[in-house]
């Protein structure tokens, strides 16, 4: 009996369906559930980053741990009335290769110990190391009881280093705009998005410009980023994780230029720091202004508390994750 369909063209129809079949597959796991292991989820951080990697190096001066203790407590101030409460989380999956789809384990055992829950938890950046839907809801689900508001600069693991990118809209859905501001009473926070390029689209440009322009009604400004865009311009002794989705050098000078004429004290804060070897914690000055990084890896697990003050007052302490240090009790008052 003569076969009913020839060979190559059985081939064909086998073709056919395996295709249909893996297109179903991949089409489920976009319009379903986004965090689906393949295909979506490796084709979304693909999408969302650069592929070449910068030829920019930065060596560091050896770190020098005390001097960024003492540049902490150089810049405290607490002699007036407390306005708000904040806690720094830098890198917040903590190590690279970890096994947590969230947030680093050793955060939601520190904050669930602490018994606070502060006015706003400044997250700067590198949320979840997997930024899927599932993961993005599962950190926010995690921190939002111990802040009544959280505030993010995005970073390169949240967003990717592209402008419009599956992994940014993820973010924006689960956490609103990668650029936001935050006033309490007179001190300006503003959180930057500096993922494309290390620098301020000119939307975000405009935006900045226009929060400035009555700079003088704020009596401090501290500006928030992932990327430790001012590390070479601070002569930092640590470095950042990684430069990813930096294309040149960095280029400090075109974000410092918007505070031109600016004469309220400012402090620019980072978190992409702490991975490895490298140091989590950072404070420095240069010029007046004041910088700061922190985060959360292998080695070592740091937050800052910023307690803001009336009339610019500020108080930073640092958290060790795992020490045996405590909160001053004046901070909790």
């Amino acid at each position: 009996m003569k076969s009913l369909l020839k060979p190559r063209h059985t081939t064909a129809a086998l073709l056919t369906l395996i295709c249909l079949a893996a297109c179903a597959g991949f089409i489920s796991g976009v319009f379903s559930h986004r965090q689906q292991s393949f295909p979506y989820r490796q084709l979304a951080q693909m999408i969302g980053r650069q592929t070449t990697t910068p030829d920019y190096v930065y060596r560091p001066p050896e770190y020098d741990y005390q001097a960024t203790l003492q540049c902490m407590d150089q810049l405290s101030d607490n002699s007036t009335k407390p306005l708000a409460r904040v806690l720094v989380v830098g890198h917040a999956y903590g190590p690279v290769g970890g096994t947590n789809r969230g947030v680093d384990n050793r955060l939601i055992e520190f904050l669930s110990s602490s018994g606070d829950r502060w006015d706003l938890m400044a997250l700067t950046g590198d949320i979840v190391s997997n930024a899927t839907r599932h993961n993005l809801r599962l950190a926010r689900n995690q921190l939002s009881p111990y802040a009544r508001q959280l505030s993010v600069a995005p970073g390169n693991h949240d967003v990717g280093t592209t402008s419009d990118n599956a992994l940014r809209d993820i973010f924006e859905e689960v956490f609103g705009p990668t650029y936001s501001a935050v006033v309490f009473t007179d001190v300006l926070l503003a959180f930057v998005d500096l993922s494309v390029g290390w620098t301020l689209d000119s939307e975000q440009q405009d935006w900045l410009q226009n929060l400035l322009t009555n700079s003088d009604m704020y009596s401090r400004i501290i500006v928030f980023s992932h990327q430790l865009v001012w590390v070479e311009h601070v002569g930092a002794d640590l470095a950042p994780n990684s430069f990813d989705g930096l294309l040149g050098e960095p280029n400090f000078a075109a974000l410092l230029d918007l505070f031109q004429g600016v004469s309220v004290p400012v402090m620019f804060v980072a978190g992409d720091v702490g991975v490895g070897k490298n140091p989590g914690l950072y404070c420095g000055t240069r010029d007046g202004v004041n910088f700061i990084a922190n985060g959360l890896g292998k080695e070592s697990g740091n937050l800052i508390e910023l307690t803001l003050f009336e009339h610019g007052g500020l108080s930073v302490y640092p958290i060790e994750l795992g020490s045996q240090l405590q909160k001053p009790t004046s901070q909790n008052n």
